[in-house]
Formats: structure tokens, C-alpha cells, sequence
């Protein structure tokens, strides 16, 4: 910034335009429709689908199956006798 807008800058009082308020979004799901809204007034109408499932975790399964060998293997050290 040059010294001449500093200091009209320092002279000048900021004046700040605030943003036209944003109003939030309203969705209504009617049978296989969903409607979107805003301040009353439509925006879109999309099909809807069904949700997605929920991922099967391997890393859980991972996790029982190495618990699961360790407990066998401590059950088969404790029976021989060590």
C-alpha cells in the first residue's frame, strides 16, 4: 500500500457493507420427490433415492479375527503348560 492510501485510509472511516441476509433452506420429501425451498420460494425439485447403507468396516473385522487368534493362542500355551 503506498503512504498516500495509508493515509487516506487513516483519514477515512471504514465502511462496511454488510451482505444481504441469506435465509436458510427448507426441504420438503414428498414420495419420491424433494422439493427445496428458500424464503418461500422453490428452488429445485429433484428425485429422490434411497439412502446409502452404511460401509461394511474390514478394519473391525480385522481387529476381532487378530483378538480372536490371540486368545486361542494364549488358551493353547496355558493347556501345554508354559
Amino acid at each position: 500500500m503506498s503512504a498516500e492510501k495509508a493515509q487516506i485510509a487513516e483519514q477515512k472511516p471504514v465502511e462496511k457493507e454488510t451482505p444481504c441476509k441469506q435465509y436458510p433452506r427448507t426441504r420438503n420429501v414428498t414420495g419420491d420427490k424433494m422439493s427445496t425451498f428458500r424464503n418461500g420460494k422453490l428452488l429445485s425439485v429433484k428425485k429422490t433415492k434411497q439412502p446409502t447403507p452404511f460401509k461394511h468396516s474390514t478394519k473391525k473385522e480385522h481387529i476381532k479375527a487378530r483378538e480372536s487368534a490371540q486368545a486361542i493362542n494364549a488358551n493353547k500355551i496355558r493347556k501345554s503348560g508354559f
